[in-house]
């Protein structure tokens, strides 16, 4: 396991433009990998927070025996080897009545890519106090915490492996539910290489087929 991902995020809307679009997605790992200094996260992958039983780096199929009715969207984009699941979380103890909703889950290469949680019930005092108890629940660096490209909300880490974004949505008519994002990096790169190489295919065969209609068959 992001579009046109990084992101959608998490009013629906957010979140299926942030990491459901995942033109977007994908182009975001610049802005999460253009620094070259020592990032205050060192942890890899395999140090990522595991919620509710759902990890990054996870296969596709242990995820689905979590959700036996799984289904995929049809915004899936098998071209670039991504897949997202509609999923019933009463089907799964770690979710029912938890005031946790998993939001959005992005699988590259059948392996867990980005997953998206929000927090309905929980009313954090203030973006920073969000930060210092995710920061402390879920074994992450308390510092290192960046404003996401330059905007107030929502706050982004940048691990070795992968980063964590944390926010709260925004309406016109006032703040709405927190939300939490884990992504990894090789997702991101993965379909960035993929979309690049299917445009050059299609410039090929655009050009192929010019050639083949310039050449006189009578």
């Amino acid at each position: 396991m992001l579009s046109e991902k990084q992101m959608t995020f998490l009013m629906t809307g957010i979140a299926l433009t942030l990491f459901l679009c995942l033109p977007t997605y994908a182009q975001s790992t610049k802005t999460r990998q253009k620094s070259t200094s020592v990032l205050p996260c060192a942890l890899e992958l395999k140090d990522a927070p595991t919620i509710r039983g759902i990890r990054l780096g996870m296969p596709v199929n242990e995820f689905l025996k979590m959700f036996p009715s799984a289904t995929e969207r049809d915004n899936s984009r098998p071209e670039v080897g991504a897949k997202t699941y509609e999923v019933n979380q009463e089907e799964n103890s770690n979710f029912t009545d938890s005031g946790v909703q998993l939001n959005f889950v992005w699988f590259v290469d059948e392996e867990l890519s980005s997953v998206g949680f929000k927090y309905p019930d929980y009313e954090p005092i203030s973006l920073n106090d969000f930060v210092r108890q995710a920061a402390t629940r879920l074994n992450l660096p308390s510092v290192g915490w960046k404003n996401y490209d330059g905007l107030s909300n929502p706050k982004i880490l940048k691990c070795k492996d992968f980063d964590v974004m944390i926010g709260q949505e925004m309406f016109r008519a006032g703040v709405g539910d927190p939300y939490l994002i884990l992504s990894d990096y090789s997702g991101d790169a993965k379909i960035k290489a993929r979309e690049i190489e299917n445009k050059r295919k299609e410039n090929e065969e655009r050009l192929r087929k010019k050639r083949e209609r310039q050449i006189f068959k009578p």
